[in-house]
């Protein structure tokens, strides 16, 4: 549960960004529960499960993918964002990361 941090902590230093999550999983629901507690959900845009097209067009969009996480198996969605030219911040992890983002 990162991400309602991470976003509080920028906009509370005068940035005016939102976030958009694509995709869904076991911890959707208390992401969008602790985003509420928060006060960000109207910063907070949730798509759901896209198709691969509209994944693509969602990248185009946007300008940073933010992906803190303490693990990660092939790191696709880091390598599409950049095709996308989206810059990627993720948390760094050893073997995956170091040789996704440059």
């Amino acid at each position: 549960m990162f991400l309602p941090d991470i976003l509080d902590n920028v906009r509370k230093r005068g940035i005016n960004v939102c976030l958009t999550v694509v995709g869904a999983g076991p911890d959707e629901h208390a992401l969008r529960q602790r985003c509420a507690q928060m006060g960000l959900s109207s910063a907070v845009t949730f798509r759901g499960v896209l198709p691969q097209e509209e994944v693509y067009s969602c990248l185009l969009e946007h300008h940073v993918l933010l992906a803190p996480s303490f693990f990660e198996g092939l790191p696709i969605a880091l390598i599409e964002a950049q095709v996308c030219g989206c810059v990627v911040v993720a948390t760094h992890l050893p073997g995956v990361t170091d040789a996704v983002i440059v």
